[in-house]
């Protein structure tokens, strides 16, 4: 009997230590699921700062960092008790480092807005699919701008990731519903809708009418409020 007792409560901890060591790591893994998409947290802290009925209005939002995470986001929500309609919130390594009525100089077209927390794909996918496409074909790129925006009314919003390199563009990758690759477009500045110098302009004419701060943020150059 005296050796009986060690087999059988090794018997009783064997599924107990597997049943604790499923419940730890589930709840190790909590935070990652929560944070899937990477601006989960970041959407979440500024909302906070928007009013309740507009938290989920946002016209388009914003980022840049490196391949692999994006640290700078830019929101743009849509709230008609603001100056021209539009609240900005910047959020800059977690904290928030703006909080003002955006620059606007034409009206806001309110049937874009969307509910980022509703996207299914977060940033972490659109920066994958973006570096897959750049190891296969060869393009260098050390940092990334992302915008997140609905193409058009009633379309689900997509990802855009520009490739850059110190300061010049390697061209824009664009992601579509589901996080897939749609297309490349180069860094060529002939202005066509299939140009990097086509998706500035192509931001700058869906938000009718940027400030200064996104213009200089897309294009480097700062001249509608000059």
């Amino acid at each position: 009997m005296t050796h009986s007792h060690p087999i059988r409560i090794r018997r009783l901890l064997t599924p107990c230590l597997g049943a604790c060591l499923g419940v730890a790591l589930s709840v190790s893994l909590l935070p990652a699921m929560g944070h899937a998409g990477g601006e989960t947290a970041t959407t979440q802290q500024a909302q906070s700062l928007i009013a309740q009925p507009y938290r989920t209005e946002v016209l388009f939002l914003q980022g840049s960092g490196t391949p692999q995470a994006i640290n700078r986001w830019t929101y743009f929500f849509y709230d008609p008790t603001a100056e021209n309609n539009l609240r900005e919130v910047q959020i800059v390594d977690g904290k928030v480092a703006l909080f003002q009525p955006a620059d606007l100089h034409r009206p806001v077209h309110a049937d874009l807005v969307f509910d980022p927390g509703l996207n299914k794909v977060g940033v972490e996918s659109a920066l994958k699919t973006a570096n897959d496409y750049a190891v296969q074909n060869q393009i260098s790129y050390d940092h990334v701008r992302v915008l997140l925006r609905r193409p058009s009314a009633g379309v689900a919003p997509q990802w855009r990731v520009e490739l850059l390199q110190d300061e010049s563009s390697h061209g824009v990758v664009y992601t579509g519903p589901n996080g897939e690759l749609v297309r490349y477009a180069s860094a060529e500045s002939s202005g066509g809708s299939d140009s990097a110098a086509g998706f500035f302009n192509d931001v700058k004419n869906t938000f009718l009418g940027i400030g200064g701060d996104l213009q200089e943020f897309f294009t480097g150059e700062r001249t509608v409020d000059q």
